[in-house]
């Protein structure tokens, strides 16, 4: 009987023992992340005991989300199910935590890091990424590390990054070829960015400003292909007065001849107007930009110039029908272009 009762002892202590004393992980505001089993919890501290049996003290002023101990697979589970969710901030959190556990699994790198590609700290996930590479230089971190420096606005190391793996792992070709592309649209929307004059510089040298009238045109073709989910379509009518368009042969002689423009973008209306945060302001004036000189350069005697943004609308018919969001137009001051909403 006295033998059992001590087999009965020491199968309780070793289960004890097993039992992880992390009872929680607390994610501070500054992103660092602590864990420990709470011994007490105060309005102002959490006392916890930590890995080597000694306390810690953590103010609850700083803690920024506290996560029920798990193993770093749970930890995972979860922030993908947040990401699936967009919340990736919630997602960043679970990261956080696995990271503590395991800072160099593949999986982990990648998840940090692509939550910060959403709060756009291109330097931080390529931190992150470059991290990872030191232990495993495998293709999904490559991948992302060419679309990271892409983003960063480094486009030729993008392009030597894409360009090596699509060399030695053939069976990436589809999805380099595809990253390769998207560099090669954000290099050319950088470049019009960049080098597109201000509207007062433009007026002075209408006719003689073949730059801008590129870089313009570059901008019209990004707006209307490469973000799809954003514009649409991109419609530029013209109009001839006492002709038809389609009588007049030569391309100058009609640029001559046009007097009226009309150009109608067709957007996604919420991520157009930054409510999701998918096109500040900045772009949306450097678009609008665009969009002048290239009217304004190619159909230079026109003297009534429509830029209208849209959106479709079902009304209760099911019929779509364009809705007028945003229209460009001068400023006050004769200088400055802006879009002034309607809706």
């Amino acid at each position: 009987m006295k033998k059992l009762l001590i087999l009965l002892i020491l199968i309780v202590f070793a289960s004890f023992l097993g039992t992880s004393l992390f009872a929680e992980s607390f994610i501070l505001k500054n992103e660092q992340v602590a864990k420990g089993e709470i011994i007490q919890e105060t309005d102002a501290f959490i006392i916890v005991k930590k890995a080597d049996n000694s306390r810690g003290y953590i103010r609850k002023d700083q803690v920024e989300y506290r996560i029920p101990d798990m193993t770093v697979t749970e930890f995972l589970e979860k922030a993908q199910d947040y990401s699936k969710k967009n919340d990736y901030k919630t997602a960043y959190y679970f990261y956080l935590a696995a990271e503590f556990a395991e800072s160099k699994k593949t999986e982990v790198i990648i998840g940090l890091a692509t939550c910060l590609i959403k709060r756009k700290e291109y330097d931080k996930a390529l931190s992150k990424v470059k991290y990872g590479l030191l232990w495993e230089n495998n293709d999904q971190l490559q991948l992302l590390s060419g679309e990271l420096y892409s983003l960063k606005g480094e486009f030729d190391k993008a392009d030597e990054i894409f360009i090596k793996i699509k060399k030695n792992s053939p069976n990436l070709t589809k999805t380099v070829d595809a990253l390769i592309k998207e560099n090669q649209e954000r290099r050319l929307y950088e470049k019009a960015r960049t080098s597109t004059p201000s509207i007062k510089d433009f007026k002075d040298k209408v006719g003689n400003c073949q730059d801008a009238v590129d870089n313009a045109k570059k901008l019209l073709k990004w707006s209307q292909e490469s973000d799809k989910e954003t514009f649409i379509a991109v419609n530029l009518s013209v109009f001839v007065v006492g002709k038809k368009e389609s009588d007049i042969e030569k391309t100058e002689d009609l640029r001559k001849a046009v007097s009226v423009v009309d150009l109608k973008i067709i957007v996604e209306k919420e991520r157009f107007s930054g409510l999701k945060a998918v096109i500040d302001e900045k772009e949306r004036k450097i678009l609008a930009y665009g969009w002048y000189f290239f009217i304004r350069s190619t159909y230079y005697r026109a003297n009534k110039i429509n830029i209208d943004i849209c959106y479709e609308y079902t009304n209760r018919k099911k019929e779509k029908r364009l809705v007028t969001f945003a229209i460009v137009k001068w400023g006050t001051n004769g200088v400055n272009l802006n879009i002034e909403y309607t809706r």
